[in-house]
């Protein structure tokens, strides 16, 4: 004999379906609301990363630019610096050759630098800058120590600088290579601005010597350089050829942008900008 089974009313089913559809839409929502803010924060850290990443390189060498002919040419989006990457004190001069007796530098930064030529004291805070194409040559010691010039044991050395002027014994000469941090198109993110960096060394053993170098991508339209002036409290965009000595600092705009864009097309910028002042300004 059937006996009858206890069911669900078909009322009971809707209000249930009812409620397991109220509840998924809520559990939805929350899970899109928190993928929408890690992926906002996804892109904020891209657009950190973006302006971190350059500011270390670009401010190891900025930060060694003296005042007197360390800025060759400055514009709101490109500057072009004579950077000392070694130093040494003048000994003696013969036959057109100028020896130097190193302070101590990282080998591989004075063999692959790029020389652009030296610079040497004229006062205690001034340094006149002399270009050249021959880059240094290893030297012999009694070139200095004949004239009284001690060697850093183990990390100096002696180096001959062709077309030589004669200077004071002991008298700092710095090695310096030029170059230049441009913002332009980027090739590796199409329709951004990129950091690039360009050293202008023809006496590299490379296949092209003026070396260009894309550093980071994206930033920002605004990313840029600004310029005090004679110390002057607010930077400005643009400085006259003739009054480059007059800069004493660099205000960097490195503004970073997320790669990936928002749904409206949009990207997140980190606005990010520091100050460096030059060595004896």
């Amino acid at each position: 004999m059937l006996k009858s089974r206890a069911g669900f009313t078909l009322a009971e089913v809707l209000v249930a379906l009812v409620l397991t559809a109220v509840l998924g839409a809520a559990a939805t929502t929350t899970f899109v609301s928190q993928s929408r803010f890690f992926d906002k924060q996804d892109k904020v850290g891209a657009a950190r990363g973006v302006s971190r990443s350059s500011l270390n390189m670009v401010l190891s060498e900025v930060r060694m630019v003296e005042r007197s002919g360390g800025v060759v040419a400055a514009e709101a989006d490109s500057i072009t610096l004579n950077v000392p990457y070694a130093m040494g004190l003048y000994c003696s001069i013969f036959a057109g050759t100028m020896s130097l007796s190193m302070l101590p530098v990282d080998s591989l930064t004075l063999a692959n630098a790029g020389y652009s030529g030296y610079a040497y004291r004229t006062s205690e805070t001034t340094y006149t800058y002399v270009s050249s194409l021959t880059p240094p040559m290893g030297g012999l010691a009694p070139s200095c120590t004949g004239a009284g010039v001690n060697l850093v044991p183990g990390v100096g050395g002696v180096v001959n600088i062709p077309l030589g002027t004669t200077l004071k014994v002991g008298t700092p000469v710095l090695l310096y290579q030029r170059i230049s941090y441009i913002f332009r198109a980027s090739s590796s993110v199409p329709g951004t601005i990129a950091l690039w960096r360009r050293v202008h060394a023809p006496n590299l053993t490379l296949p092209n010597p003026f070396v260009v170098e894309e550093l980071v991508a994206p930033f920002a339209p605004t990313a840029g350089f600004e310029y005090y002036v004679n110390d002057v409290a607010v930077a400005q965009s643009s400085v006259a050829f003739g009054s480059l000595d007059q800069i004493t600092g660099i205000e960097l705009t490195l503004d970073g942008m997320s790669e990936r864009p928002e749904s409206d097309g949009s990207h997140q910028v980190t606005p990010y900008s520091t100050s460096v002042f030059f060595r004896n300004r």
